[in-house]
């Protein structure tokens, strides 16, 4: 299957944000073919539909001293940290692709994690009852994504610089 891949490079969380937004409608009318976004971020947090806000650790003080912003997104999930040392990949998907399955697809998001650690020699795992790839007890990826009209949105961080410098 055809997809359509963008690489924003190092953008702000907004900008491509905004960026995912635009694809969503053409990948849901069919006007356009599946997309990936593909970026790094400056760092920010996310908060998900889950996460409390007194679950960052930094006060607002330091997180201001050190030019984070916070956002409320839409995907699913706690706090999310994100920065520059992280590959991010953004699948807006129709759904009805992976049989309407969500639990299939987040499956595929932690397979295409495992594959690309094991293409530099790290072994990456599954851990039972939780979403993401871990190293030993570090967790490298998180997932989370949205779905809307079974179109998927958000998606996938590989803390990249970690696996690096750690491993």
């Amino acid at each position: 299957m055809p997809y359509n891949v963008v690489d924003l490079g190092l953008t702000d969380f907004a900008s491509a944000w905004q960026k995912q937004k635009e694809f969503f409608p053409a990948v849901r009318s069919g006007a356009c073919e599946p997309t990936v976004i593909f970026c790094r971020h400056h760092p920010v947090i996310t908060l998900g539909s889950r996460a409390k806000r007194e679950n960052i650790l930094a006060s607002e003080t330091e997180l201001k001293e050190r030019g984070i912003r916070v956002y409320n997104i839409e995907r699913g999930g706690e706090v999310t940290y994100h920065g520059p040392g992280q590959l991010i990949a953004w699948p807006v998907v129709d759904l009805r692709l992976f049989k309407r399955d969500i639990h299939l697809f987040l499956r595929h998001l932690e397979e295409i994690a495992i594959g690309l650690l094991g293409d530099f020699g790290v072994k990456g795992q599954r851990r039972d009852g939780f979403t993401g790839v871990w190293i030993g007890e570090k967790k490298v990826a998180s997932i989370g994504i949205a779905i809307k009209n079974w179109i998927s949105f958000h998606g996938l961080s590989v803390n990249i610089k970690e696996i690096f410098f750690v491993y």
